[in-house]
């Protein structure tokens, strides 16, 4: 995100780039940085791989900070101009932030239901055993998390040609905190899950009208209870009401050829 926002920054002010190309070079810049964290980080699983991507915010944070000359240090850089010439307006940055994110769900959506989605299914259900059969499951991870992070950058682009301003504050960890918490909360295991979280986590903060301490307050609260009593999140949750109620919930979609094989997930 940070990445995505410094970057189309640098070459609209340095450079002098069109917007649309910062733009996509914000996405582009920042895939490649989750791409090297993944290679470099590929043997590390679970809860030791979340503390290194902390301190790899850390470190950018630091890199931010420090490299006054290009980032303009604490003071941060000014006057960057709008993503679209003419398009200044909140009601207008509002219709191209919505319209990008309309976008990104219905590529990540059709993406999730392609085969590239099955085989992540497979690898998170059942990670050895899709090497084993030969998932390419490094391949994989790195593509997924370079996706990911492309919107991302694509997402830090939009806020920094949006506000006009950037600096290491405009970027705290508390940001981080709150993104996870709407993945947990909402639930991982289905496209709209984190939307669900994001949407739901929002409106009760702003209806009310929590302080940012407060806000910080309610999401670790709620992150803390998804996490012990609906650790699938909210659709998660539905799933099962639906199983134990009325219609079951679609079964996991698993690769054709390895189904053809007789295996099946766990």
């Amino acid at each position: 995100y940070a990445i995505g926002a410094y970057t189309s920054t640098i070459l609209a002010i340095e450079l002098g780039l069109p917007c649309g190309i910062c733009f996509l070079a914000g996405g582009i810049v920042a895939a490649i940085f989750a791409a090297l964290l993944i290679l470099a980080t590929s043997r590390v699983r679970g809860s030791y791989f979340f503390l290194i991507s902390f301190g790899f915010l850390g470190v950018m944070n630091t890199v931010f900070m420090q490299w006054r000359s290009v980032t303009g240090g604490a003071s941060g850089i000014t006057n960057i101009p709008p993503i679209i010439s003419g398009f200044e307006t909140v009601t207008n940055n509002y219709y191209i932030i919505l319209a990008f994110t309309a976008l990104a769900i219905f590529i990540i959506y059709l993406l999730d239901r392609s085969r590239f989605g099955s085989e992540l299914v497979a690898i998170g259900e059942a990670e050895d055993l899709s090497e084993v059969i030969g998932i390419n499951v490094l391949g994989y991870r790195v593509l997924a998390c370079a996706i990911g992070a492309l919107f991302a950058g694509f997402a830090g682009s939009l806020f920094a040609h949006y506000i006009s301003f950037i600096a290491p504050t405009s970027f705290p960890m508390w940001t981080t905190i709150y993104i996870l918490s709407w993945c947990v909360i909402g639930g991982v295991r289905k496209v709209w899950g984190p939307i669900v979280g994001a949407v739901l986590m929002t409106f009760i903060a702003e209806f009310l009208r929590m302080s940012g301490t407060m806000q910080a307050i309610l999401y670790a609260a709620a992150l803390l209870a998804a996490i012990m009593a609906m650790p699938d999140g909210i659709i998660g949750l539905v799933d099962n009401l639906r199983t134990r109620f009325g219609k079951p919930p679609p079964l996991v979609r698993w690769p054709r050829d390895i189904a053809d094989k007789g295996i099946y997930p766990p």
